[in-house]
């Protein structure tokens, strides 16, 4: 009776493994399918999304490039040019301060020798 019962649990149990397998099996399909479906709309969709973006950013680009190009040509040689002539000018400056004072420095040291010649 035992070997009967064993045999006859056995052939359920291998009966509800099997059923359970097919069920199994067919759910992991449908999910399968399913989420390789949304993945592929999902992935055209985000492609699309890309591209408009990339378009946009290549057109923003185009515009915005020879602005600071420009910026980064000109103003550069803007500051050089101010530097030269604001050393220009301070050259000259000092010119004009030396020859000043030379010729203050002349005008004192003529009195100033006649004192110490009559010293």
């Amino acid at each position: 009776i035992m070997t009967a019962a064993g045999k006859l649990i056995r052939t359920v149990w291998d009966g509800i493994k099997k059923a359970v397998t097919v069920v199994v099996n067919a759910v992991s399909k449908v999910v399968s399918t399913t989420f390789n479906s949304i993945k592929k709309v999902i992935t055209t969709v985000m492609n699309g999304i890309r591209s408009v973006i990339s378009s946009v950013w290549n057109g923003i680009k185009r515009i915005i490039l020879p602005v600071v190009n420009w910026i980064k040509d000109v103003v550069p040689r803007a500051f050089t040019a101010v530097k030269d002539k604001l050393s220009s000018v301070w050259g000259g400056l000092k010119d004009i301060a030396g020859r000043a004072f030379e010729k203050i420095k002349g005008a004192v040291r003529g009195p100033i020798n006649g004192v110490i010649g009559l010293i």
